[in-house]
């Protein structure tokens, strides 16, 4: 099952999260792909979503 997760700060600040277990793909709003460099990903006003699964 694929499970995709939105991510976003409600202020203008960026936050680094951890990406969960078996993150498949990180999109910005538009539905283009974010390059994933490591474990950690910075997060702030413009949502992400990140799909998850198997």
């Amino acid at each position: 099952m694929t499970v995709y997760q939105v991510y976003w700060t409600n202020d203008a600040t960026e936050q680094e999260i951890e990406l969960p277990a078996n993150t498949r793909a990180v999109y910005d709003t538009l539905g283009q792909p974010v390059a994933i460099d490591s474990a950690c990903l910075q997060v702030g006003f413009s949502p992400i979503v990140i799909e998850i699964g198997p």
